[in-house]
């Protein structure tokens, strides 16, 4: 009797040792952010589901997700990329008003995370380091010098993260080859950052590349790990891209297209051409080309169906279709205005945002092209998509760079029809429309490229 009892304790025993080794497949997520303005103050983790703050300021809420890094940002524009693993417990502080010197991690993801912020400490100093009152910038170093300080700030995060007690060793052996991949995708762009700092005739002596002959590009885990890796396989195929659009004669986003699905990795090939179409797709010169070729390349059958989808919407939309239409949109001159309003004329529309700096980097030139284009048939309309919420910001704003044109606010940010009847996914967009309100493009060279006048000057207006 004693032994069929110490048999069934034993037994417990194994069990209850079994179930505390089960691993969780989330995350736990809290803390407090002192100094948050407004009561829908909300934080974000790549884009997952917006997290809420009690009136206090403080937060928790469950995860679940593949471990890697991802982006974490606030509702007042804070952000920094965060190390996230499943079964963890990460408890965050910090100060809305002074992000950088507050932030703080404690818990079970803590070790990690504080890693991460010292190696930003790091880089901020050494870039603090090279500069001078001429704004000097790394990649403006000569050749040895640029090397030499990839490898100081390499041995400076190596010492960092092997002198940071509670990391695991598996994350040690990955985030020391991110650090070599960060040098290799520095000494990649080189060459071309001097190009387009001013020296086109730029070239980096032989032999200075030599490390990137080395980099394996089919590696999976070093894809999920590292954004440096990720970009040296973008570079690489896209440079490979370059050679197939020359000899196929066919654009650039085709032969990228092209390109990526012959990488063998089915996670890397299907994770790259699922990103390019997400966020190309819209602008491609030659839709149907553009979707044969992804289609062609996918194995994900949900990336296909979503882009399928996708697809579909920027088909409605091509040249020559009845264009989507706005009703009572705010003016900032008071009043509200919709579409229908300017027929009989060409309409063209700046779709941007208050925190879109490329979008505000457009105006100078829409205003001298809007002085050029004075008396013509044509209308210039300037659509903002800031939230509601954010409807000061953007009056204030128009007022005080006192834009010219037609100011109108979007009734719904990002999710008002107009916006994703477009499909716009990413601003600044532009679009034109002819005087019977049909579509000419959707997607409408910058004002600041010379083929937005050729295109107007090829119009009857």
């Amino acid at each position: 009797m004693k032994k069929i009892i110490l048999a069934i304790c034993l037994t417990i025993t194994i069990l209850a040792c079994k179930e505390k080794v089960v691993s969780k497949d989330y995350l736990v997520f809290s803390g407090k952010i002192e100094n948050h303005i407004g009561d829908d103050f909300s934080l974000y983790v790549n884009n997952n589901a917006p997290i809420k703050l009690n009136k206090d300021g403080s937060f928790k809420d469950t995860i679940s997700l593949e471990s890697g890094h991802f982006m974490f940002s606030d509702a007042g524009k804070n952000q920094m990329k965060i190390y996230l693993e499943n079964g963890n417990d990460v408890h965050i502080t910090y100060d809305a008003k002074d992000f950088r010197k507050t932030l703080a991690f404690s818990g079970t993801g803590a070790p990690v995370n504080n890693y991460i912020l010292a190696r930003n400490s790091i880089k901020k100093q050494q870039e603090d380091a090279i500069k001078t009152d001429s704004i000097v910038v790394l990649y403006q170093l000569e050749e040895s010098a640029f090397k030499a300080s990839l490898l100081k700030l390499e041995e400076a995060c190596l010492q960092e993260l092997l002198a940071t007690k509670g990391i695991s060793e598996v994350y040690k052996e990955q985030e020391k080859r991110n650090i070599n991949y960060e040098n290799l995708f520095m000494i990649d762009q080189y060459e071309k950052m001097n190009k387009f700092m001013g020296n086109p005739d730029f070239k980096v002596s032989e032999g200075f590349t030599d490390e990137l002959k080395t980099v394996d590009y089919e590696n999976k885990e070093d894809f999920m790990f590292s954004e440096s890796y990720k970009n040296l396989v973008q570079m690489y195929h896209y440079e490979k891209a370059k050679g197939i659009s020359e000899s196929e004669s066919i654009p650039q986003d085709i032969a990228n297209l092209k390109e990526i699905a012959t990488i063998q990795n089915e996670f890397i090939k299907n994770s790259l051409l699922y990103e390019s179409a997400t966020y190309y797709m819209d602008y491609s010169k030659d839709l149907q080309g553009f979707y044969d070729a992804f289609m062609s390349g996918s194995t994900n059958e949900k990336h296909k169906s979503e882009i399928t989808k996708n697809y579909e919407i920027l088909k409605s939309v091509a040249a020559g279709s009845p264009s989507p239409k706005f009703v009572d949109y705010e003016n900032f001159v008071g009043g509200t205005s919709s579409l229908d309003d300017f027929k009989g004329k060409y309409v063209f529309i700046d779709v941007w945002a208050t925190w879109c700096g490329p979008c505000i980097a457009e105006f100078p030139y829409i205003d001298k092209i809007e002085k050029e284009y004075h008396g013509k048939n044509i209308q210039f309309i300037t659509l903002s998509v800031d939230t509601q919420k954010n409807r000061k910001k953007w009056y204030d704003f128009v007022k005080e760079k006192n834009l010219d044109g037609i100011q109108l606010l979007a009734d719904n940010a990002f999710e008002s029809k107009f916006v994703k009847d477009y499909n716009i996914t990413g601003i600044p967009r532009f679009l034109l429309i002819d005087p019977k309100g049909n579509i000419v493009t959707n997607n409408a060279p910058r004002p600041s490229n010379p083929e937005l006048k050729a295109l107007f000057n090829s119009l009857p207006l």
